[in-house]
C-alpha cells in the first residue's frame, strides 16, 4: 500500500506537456486523499460498479420510453425510484415504505350484492 501511495505521488509531481494532461495531473492532486480509501477502510469497494448498476433501470427506462415528456415527470420517476431502491437496500418491504411514506393506499369502498 505505502509503494503504491509513494509510486502515485511520484507520478503526480512529474512534469507533463499539454493542457489536458496538465488538468488531469491537477485534478488527481486535488482529490490525492480520495484515491486510495479502499485500501484503508475495507469496506469500501475499488471501484462504482454498484452505482452503475443502480443506474441501469433508470437508463434502460428512459430509452424504452424515448424520454420524459415533462420535467416533473422525470424528478416523480427519480424520486419514486429512489425510495424503491433505498428500501429494497435496507431489506424492507417497498409497499410498506411507500404506504409510510404516502399513507395507507385509498379505494374505493366495495359493498356485496346480496341476491334474494
Amino acid at each position: 500500500m505505502t509503494e503504491l501511495e509513494r509510486r502515485l505521488d511520484t507520478l503526480l509531481h512529474r512534469r507533463v506537456r499539454g493542457a489536458p494532461a496538465q488538468r488531469l495531473r491537477k485534478r488527481y492532486q486535488r482529490h490525492r486523499e480520495h484515491l486510495f480509501v479502499f485500501l484503508h477502510c475495507p469496506g469500501v469497494p475499488p471501484d462504482n460498479n454498484a452505482c452503475e448498476r443502480a443506474l441501469r433501470p433508470a437508463v434502460s427506462h428512459r430509452k424504452v420510453t424515448n424520454g420524459f415528456r415533462s420535467e416533473w415527470g422525470a424528478h416523480a420517476y427519480a424520486a419514486l425510484a429512489t425510495v424503491i431502491e433505498t428500501a429494497k437496500l435496507h431489506n424492507r418491504s417497498v409497499f410498506d415504505t411507500l404506504v409510510n411514506l404516502m399513507g395507507p393506499p385509498v379505494l374505493p369502498v366495495v359493498t356485496p350484492q346480496i341476491r334474494e
